[in-house]
C-alpha cells in the first residue's frame, strides 16, 4: 500500500504537466547532469526568440505559467526598459517567481 494519497499523486502529476514544456523536456534530456549546459541552452533559446520588444517575449517557452528571474535578466540585457518588462510579465498572467519578484522589488515597482 502506498503512503502517498491519490490526491497528492494527482497534484504532482498536474504540477509536472503545468510547469514542464516540451522545450524543458528536450533541454533536460540533452543536458542531463550538466547544470551549466542547461542554463546555457535556455539562454540560447531565449536569444533564438528574436524579440523586438518585451511584450513579444514568450515567457511560457520554459516553465508554463511561471516567470523566472532568468527571463527578466535576459530581457534587461537585451536593453528593454524596466517598465516594459514589468508590463509584459504582468500581462502574461503567470506566477512571478522569487527572483523575478526580487528584480521588481529592487526596481521599486512591485505590486503596483
Amino acid at each position: 500500500m502506498s503512503k502517498v494519497s491519490e490526491a497528492i499523486k494527482a497534484k504532482r502529476k498536474q504540477h509536472r504537466q503545468d510547469h514542464n514544456t516540451d522545450a524543458d523536456r528536450k533541454l533536460n534530456k540533452a543536458h542531463r547532469g550538466d547544470q551549466k549546459g542547461r542554463v546555457a541552452a535556455r539562454r540560447a533559446n531565449f536569444e533564438a526568440q528574436g524579440n523586438k520588444s518585451a511584450s513579444d517575449f514568450n515567457f511560457d517557452q520554459h516553465g508554463k505559467g511561471h516567470i523566472g528571474g532568468a527571463e527578466i535578466k535576459h530581457l534587461r540585457k537585451q536593453g528593454h526598459s524596466r517598465e516594459d518588462i514589468m508590463a509584459a510579465a504582468k500581462a502574461n498572467g503567470g506566477e512571478i517567481g522569487q527572483r523575478a519578484q526580487a528584480h521588481f522589488d529592487r526596481w521599486g515597482a512591485a505590486n503596483e
